[in-house]
């Protein structure tokens, strides 16, 4: 994994910034490129945003995250989504053993039922989201483009039931034109999916928050 430093507020970074010499905008996109070109010269494989590996040593757990796989998290803080339902478990320590002890478990996720109640006395997760259709579409293109292998159109139509051209059509070609996005075509020259372009790399929040 190899993350470009951001620095956050209220950290000793954050507050000395202008003394640590950081590299610019320029010179951050000439030393990831010089890292890509790098590790795939040494035979890693460039499969996601950030991640480089060996054939067959891949991230399972990463992976799962990007082609939205359900997901438990079990403990303080831990995150979870199941039926297309997001939730975490609270993350103060006192209160999550004082539930515990009372015998609180975690909230049922096959019943997806949420209510600002059970939150606040009758279970462990302090957060829960619901996800629509369309954020479910959303995000199987904002979250699927993080693989460098691109996402594709009949993956969509076999989970959506649905065209993804008919739905965002109009967004992949507006971020094709930018020469943020490329289709992905078969042996025919039919276009069958859409990936990441490098000048879309550097861009990816900004083609992310179009299918948002």
């Amino acid at each position: 994994s190899a993350y470009i430093l951001k620095i956050e507020e209220k950290t000793l970074f954050y507050k000395t910034q202008d003394t640590l010499n950081l590299p610019n905008e320029d010179e951050i996109c000439e030393q990831y490129l010089f890292m890509c070109n790098y590790l795939e010269q040494n035979g890693y494989n460039h499969y996601e945003i950030s991640n480089f590996a060996k054939e067959g040593f891949e991230s399972r757990h990463n992976n799962r995250y990007w082609k939205r796989g359900e997901y438990l998290g079990f403990g303080i803080g831990a995150a979870s989504f199941v039926d297309n339902m997001r939730f975490s478990n609270i993350s103060g320590v006192d209160k999550y053993e004082e539930l515990l002890a009372e015998g609180t478990e975690m909230l049922d996720a096959g019943s997806a039922i949420w209510t600002r109640e059970s939150e606040n006395k009758h279970s462990l997760t302090t957060e829960c989201e619901i996800l629509t259709s369309a954020e479910c579409m959303a995000e199987f293109f904002y979250l699927g483009l993080r693989r460098m292998e691109g996402v594709f159109f009949e993956d969509f139509k076999q989970e959506f039931k649905l065209s993804p051209i008919d739905i965002f059509g109009k967004i992949i070609d507006k971020l094709v034109g930018q020469n943020l996005l490329e289709y992905i075509k078969d042996s025919c020259g039919e276009n069958i999916g859409i990936r990441l372009t490098r000048e879309g790399i550097f861009l990816s929040n900004r083609v992310f928050m179009e299918f948002v």
